[in-house]
């Protein structure tokens, strides 16, 4: 149970990390413009 919950959150915490670089990337060339 305790290595299933901790998969899910690193796979959700992975999921959030790429789409804040995502963003993070996607915002540079609007600002840099």
């Amino acid at each position: 149970m305790l290595a299933y919950t901790w998969k899910t959150n690193v796979r959700s915490g992975l999921l959030l990390l790429s789409l804040a670089v995502f963003w993070l990337v996607g915002l540079i060339p609007y600002f840099a413009r």
